[in-house]
């Protein structure tokens, strides 16, 4: 009995790590992407970026956000492809 407690242990630190290790990591550039649109906003209201500029850096965030995601599709697929 106690042998099988350990496994069911064991297989549930193996799916949940990994969902953490993700969670921890683009929460750290969400908090990142939040921060840079706060500046990009501040920038605007100050007369500090035209709006030329705050949408060329704008765009340069959603190209962040489209690798995030596309990276974080990539590790789904390699954890779902690696599950037992």
């Amino acid at each position: 009995m106690k042998a099988k407690s350990v496994i069911a242990v064991l297989a549930v630190a193996a799916f949940s790590l990994p969902a953490l290790a993700q969670t921890t990591s683009t929460t750290r550039i969400d908090q990142r992407q939040a921060n840079q649109q706060q500046r990009i906003d501040q920038g605007v209201q100050s007369g500090a970026l035209t709006g030329q500029e705050a949408a060329r850096m704008e765009k340069g965030q959603t190209n962040v956000q489209k690798a995030e995601d596309k990276a974080a599709a990539r590790i789904n697929r390699l954890n779902i492809a690696c599950a037992p």
